[in-house]
């Protein structure tokens, strides 16, 4: 079985995307499975090739980081790239990882019922959506902290390869903490006004100049 990657991360080659894919290859790889080729989203440049890789594709995975409940504009650049040949995917089997910073999987799941429309409306056949939150830390915690999600990232990989299917019950336990407990909320709360759950997240909108803007409401009439 042969796999086509397109990674959506606007970070490219840093990004916790490309940590979660080469886990998931790792084990895809360990079975009979071939992987066709690893595209990077964001060069946006080559999207008429990854098209043509794309509907000459018979398993594709598409990561990318969730961003304003959506996704980030590479993928969706891409996807209306994809809009003249829906229809004719019908021997394409799509499936999707999508990540958080957010520790909460309810953040993922208005995008996730879109992936699934999205894949109806392609003609593609729906192999699945991996959602996992509380990614944002993999790059700079310390491994034993992540251990346990890359194996899991491995072992769906290996299984995919097996089966040809993403395993509903690795996704699941991925996707564990579907919202925190009503018991937690009073310690969040305390943290949150002390000022250490923001702290690194202040700190990046500092460093991209944004820091004054972080309670904008665009949408808000």
């Amino acid at each position: 079985m042969r796999l086509t990657v397109f990674n959506g991360s606007p970070r490219g080659e840093k990004s916790n995307s490309r940590v979660l894919l080469e886990a998931f290859l790792k084990g895809y790889l360990r079975t009979w499975g071939k992987v066709t080729a690893v595209h990077y989203l964001r060069e946006v440049r080559d999207h008429d090739e990854m098209v043509r890789n794309f509907l000459d594709s018979s398993n594709v995975i598409i990561a990318f980081p969730l961003y304003v409940d959506s996704m980030p504009a590479p993928v969706k650049a891409f996807i209306e790239r994809l809009e003249p040949y829906k229809g004719s995917m019908e021997d394409v089997r799509l499936g999707f990882v999508v990540q958080s910073g957010f520790p909460e999987s309810i953040h993922c799941r208005g995008v996730e019922k879109y992936l699934v429309k999205l894949s109806s409306r392609l003609g593609c056949q729906y192999l699945g959506t991996v959602i996992r939150g509380g990614v944002e830390s993999i790059r700079y915690g310390p491994g034993w902290t992540t251990s346990k999600m890359l194996s899991s990232f491995t072992k769906l990989g290996e299984n995919f390869g097996k089966t040809g299917q993403l395993d509903r019950n690795i996704i699941n336990r991925l996707g564990k903490r579907e919202l925190f407990p009503t018991v937690f909320i009073p310690l969040l709360r305390i943290l949150n006004s002390s000022g250490l759950l923001g702290a690194f997240w202040d700190k990046s909108l500092k460093e991209n100049n944004a820091y004054s803007g972080r309670f904008a409401r665009p949408y808000q009439e």
